[in-house]
């Protein structure tokens, strides 16, 4: 039985807040994978990115990803990176080791809450502007998909309920 939940999506979609919601429900552990290189660097994002970039950022999640697999005995859920995916290593770590579950959100949403979000993402730094984010959004949303053992739609939902319709979706499939 695979216990690791990984959630994956474009990044605001809301990994972190369900992910936490879903872990205390479950009774697993949490971990975000952004948080957890971070402390593991003991940097911030913006230091990071400009000391290693973008390619060094993948390497540190394929890293990451490679730890949380070796405690795959653990109950966990994982919200990752919404980049993790673009490392085709990420992805069979992924699926040899856990049930991945796309949260799908609207571009327009996850444009209302990037530009609401406190949260620093050296990664919008190059783009431009919202035609580049919507390349970048439909570029990775393929993938996603393709990848994913489940999905399901954000949209016009609480987190609360979203959380809760994932509980539900798991416990059916005996998870």
């Amino acid at each position: 039985m695979k216990k690791i939940i990984y959630l994956i999506g474009f990044m605001g979609c809301g990994k972190t807040t369900i992910g936490k919601m879903l872990s205390e429900k479950l009774g697993y552990s949490f971990i975000d994978t952004d948080k957890y290189i971070l402390k593991k660097q003991d940097k911030d994002i913006d230091t990071l990115y400009k000391e290693i970039g973008e390619e060094g950022f993948r390497q540190l999640e394929k890293n990451c990803l490679s730890d949380i697999a070796e405690n795959a005995r653990k109950k966990q859920v994982v919200s990752t990176g919404g980049g993790i995916l673009l490392e085709e290593e990420n992805i069979k770590l992924m699926r040899e080791n856990g049930y991945i579950i796309f949260i799908d959100s609207n571009i327009d949403d996850i444009k209302e809450r990037l530009k609401n979000s406190k949260t620093i993402r050296p990664v919008l730094q190059d783009i431009k502007d919202d035609n580049g984010l919507e390349a970048e959004f439909m570029k990775r949303h393929s993938l996603y998909e393709e990848v994913c053992n489940f999905k399901i739609s954000g949209e016009n939902m609480s987190p609360f309920n979203l959380c809760q319709n994932i509980y539900n979706h798991l416990k059916q499939i005996g998870l």
